[in-house]
């Protein structure tokens, strides 16, 4: 496998085809366009431009994180064959790349806004290397509290810049109440749970869609003095990721029905 190649190591590891191609993007992509094409279409092109810059340097973290687990009991080998252990080699061009675009960032909306990019991208990448050292893997709950960290401060970067703090805030919590706290779930009885928990299949699907159902009040309540704009952010997040969450299960349940028939 060619480490060198930016974005590419992405696809091959956490995608693997269009249909995981699509996958990933419904749910890391999608939801960010919604916060910002509610209100402002135009701002649409830039969340594409963040999120490219988000994509090319979280992947350094992926590397980190996979070289190190390649060998450990219990981990997924997401590199076999001779590869090797060395991340720097193969965050260069990443860095290259991230350059560039942090320059069309700049050009597009301003060099505050670029640095603020680089910043908030800067320090979810540091929480994703403290994820993967050795000090935390060593210190239960340490990895589940930086799991955490990660699900809810993971899409600042491709967000916050567009949105500003206070909105953009208010949809980083959305996004984990409604998609990240499921598999913030899941990783710690995968990670944590003893001999007696065993993960049914589509087991995050079903913690989301169980959260989904408890939050509903969240969105749905008729706030008489909420922000509109968030209260309409927290209504189309919500209807969004429990359309997403029932088609995957009905897929799930169709397809087990038709394998079973065969």
């Amino acid at each position: 496998m060619n480490l060198n190649v930016p974005l590419l190591y992405t696809y091959k590891t956490r995608m693997n085809n269009y249909r995981g191609l699509l996958g990933y993007l419904s749910l890391d992509l999608v939801p960010l366009l919604l916060v910002v094409g509610i209100t402002s279409l135009q701002d649409v092109s830039n969340i594409l431009l963040l999120f490219l810059l988000w994509l090319t340097l979280y992947e350094i973290g992926y590397l980190f994180n996979d070289l190190k687990d390649r060998h450990r009991a219990g981990e997924l080998d997401r590199t076999p064959g001779p590869v090797s252990g060395n991340w720097y080699l193969p965050a260069i061009p990443r860095l290259v790349l991230a350059a560039v675009i942090v320059w069309g960032v700049a050009l597009r909306m301003g060099w505050t806004k670029a640095v603020m990019a680089v910043g908030l991208n800067l320090f979810v990448l540091a929480l994703l290397f403290c994820h993967s050292s050795d000090f935390v893997r060593r210190h239960f709950p340490g990895r589940l509290i930086t799991f955490l960290a990660l699900a809810l401060f993971k899409y600042s970067p491709a967000l916050v810049p567009v949105t500003g703090a206070i909105k953009g805030a208010s949809a980083l919590l959305m996004i984990f109440l409604f998609y990240g706290m499921a598999r913030v779930l899941n990783y710690t009885l995968r990670k944590f749970g003893n001999e007696n928990v065993g993960l049914s299949p589509r087991a995050q699907t079903k913690m989301q869609l169980g959260i989904l159902t408890i939050f509903s009040p969240l969105a749905f309540f008729p706030y008489a003095s909420a922000d509109r704009a968030i209260l309409l952010q927290a209504r189309v997040l919500w209807i969004y990721f429990f359309a997403i969450t029932l088609l995957s299960l009905m897929a799930f349940f169709l397809r087990r029905q038709l394998a079973g028939r065969s």
